[in-house]
C-alpha cells in the first residue's frame, strides 16, 4: 500500500514536471536547468523513500545502474547530433523520475528505462513518417526508392550489416535487455553512422574495407549459423528495415520536412539539411558548395578530401555560424544563394507523452496493446 501511495506521488510530480519544461520548451524553446535540477531532487528523495520503506538493495543498485546508462545514452545520442544537450539531460532525469516499480511488464533488470525511449521514438517517427509520406509527391517517392535499392547501395549495406549486427547481441546481453527488432535496427543505425565517422581517423583505413573485414571473420566463424535458411531470412529482413529507415524514409524527409531558404534570411534555430563542403584545392581561391546531409551512402558518407564547414546540430544554427554563411555569400564565396533547411521541433512534448506512456502500461506501450488485442 505504502508503494502504491509513492507511485501515485511519482506520477504526480511526472504530470507536473513534463508540463512545466513542455512548456517552456514550446513556448522558449529550451529546457531550463532549474527545472531539471527539481526534477533530479526530487527523484532522489523519492527513490530514498523506496528503499527507507523496504524496496532492499536490489531496487537502489538497479536505481544507480540505470541512472549511469541513461546518462551515458543521454551524452551519447547528443554527441552524434540526435538529440540537443537538453534532451539528453531530460531523458537522464525522466529516468530518475520515473520509478522502477512502473517497468513491472519490462523484462531489462539493469537499464528498464530504454523503454521510455521505445515509446517516444516509434510514435515520433510514425507521425513524422505519415506526415511525410503526405507532404511528398509521387515523383520524389519513385526518386527515394530508385536510391535505396540500387544494387551498389544494397551490396555495401548487406556487407556492413553482416559483419558488424552480431555485436549488437553482446551490449544487449549484457543489459540483461531482450531481444527487440526496433531496438536492434536503431542500435545499428546509431552505431553505424557512428562507426563510418571514427574509422578512417582513428582504424586508418576506409569504412567499407572495415566492414569487409568484420564480414568475413564473422563468416568463417560462425559458418554453420549464417548459411542456415533461417539466419538469412532474419538477416536479409534486417537489411530490408535498415535500407527504408535509413534511405528512403530519411530521403523522403528530406523532401518532405524542409524548405528553401535565402542566406539572407537565415535565422537562429533552422536546421540545415545541407552542409557546406569546400570545392577548391589547396592553393586556390576558396569556393564553398553544399551537399545533402542525408542523401550520403553508407560507406561513403565521411570523405576526408572535403573539409565540412558546417554539419547538422539538433539544435539547429547557432547566430556564430549564420554570420559566417552570410559573411561567405557577400564575399561571393558561396557557389548557391539558398539553403535548404527545417525548424527545429520541440522534443520535450513528444518524450513527456513517452512517459505517460511507460506509465500507462507499465512497460512497451506496443507489447501492452499486444497483450491487449490477444496477440
Amino acid at each position: 500500500m505504502v508503494f502504491i501511495s509513492l507511485y501515485t506521488i511519482a506520477t504526480a510530480a511526472i504530470i507536473i514536471f513534463g508540463t512545466i519544461v513542455s512548456y517552456t520548451d514550446i513556448k522558449e524553446n529550451r529546457i531550463r536547468n532549474k527545472h531539471l535540477f527539481f526534477g533530479i531532487v526530487f527523484a532522489l528523495l523519492l527513490t530514498s523513500a523506496y528503499v527507507f520503506l523496504g524496496a532492499g538493495a536490489l531496487y537502489l543498485k538497479t536505481f544507480f545502474i540505470n541512472s549511469l546508462f541513461s546518462l551515458f545514452i543521454g551524452f551519447f545520442l547528443w554527441h552524434i547530433q540526435l538529440w540537443t544537450a537538453g534532451d539528453g539531460k531530460l531523458f537522464f532525469t525522466y529516468a530518475l523520475l520515473v520509478p522502477l516499480t512502473a517497468y513491472t511488464a519490462t523484462n531489462a533488470s539493469f537499464f528498464p528505462a530504454y523503454i521510455i525511449l521505445i515509446n517516444t521514438f516509434v510514435p515520433l517517427f510514425i507521425i513524422l513518417l505519415i506526415n511525410t509520406l503526405i507532404q511528398t509527391n509521387r515523383k520524389e517517392k519513385l526518386r527515394a526508392l530508385k536510391f535505396t535499392i540500387n544494387p551498389y547501395n544494397i551490396l555495401q549495406t548487406s556487407i556492413a550489416l553482416f559483419g558488424f549486427v552480431w555485436l549488437i547481441s553482446i551490449p544487449l546481453t549484457l543489459l540483461d535487455i531482450p531481444p527487440n527488432y526496433f531496438i536492434n535496427i536503431i542500435l545499428l543505425f546509431i552505431a553505424l553512422d557512428f562507426l563510418g565517422k571514427i574509422s578512417e581517423k582513428y582504424f586508418k583505413m576506409r569504412t567499407n574495407q572495415l566492414f569487409l573485414l568484420l564480414a568475413l571473420f564473422r563468416f568463417f566463424l560462425e559458418y554453420n549459423i549464417v548459411t542456415t535458411f533461417e539466419y538469412a531470412t532474419e538477416f536479409f529482413s534486417i537489411v530490408f528495415s535498415y535500407l527504408i529507415l535509413r534511405h528512403f524514409i530519411l530521403r523522403l524527409g528530406f523532401y518532405g520536412n524542409s524548405k528553401r531558404i535565402k542566406i539572407e534570411d537565415l535565422i537562429k534555430g533552422y536546421v540545415p539539411m545541407e552542409r557546406l563542403v569546400l570545392k577548391t584545392k589547396s592553393g586556390q581561391k576558396k569556393k564553398y558548395g553544399k551537399e545533402k546531409i542525408f542523401f550520403s551512402d553508407l560507406i561513403g558518407m565521411f570523405n576526408k578530401e572535403k573539409a565540412i564547414v558546417f554539419d547538422r546540430a539538433a539544435k539547429g544554427l547557432s547566430c556564430e555560424q549564420i554570420k559566417e554563411i552570410q559573411k561567405l555569400h557577400t564575399a561571393g564565396k558561396l557557389d548557391f544563394d539558398t539553403l535548404c533547411v527545417h525548424k527545429t521541433v520541440p522534443f520535450a512534448p513528444f518524450m513527456f507523452v513517452g512517459v505517460l506512456l511507460t506509465l500507462l502500461a507499465h512497460g512497451n506501450i506496443f507489447v501492452y496493446f499486444a497483450i491487449l488485442f490477444g496477440y
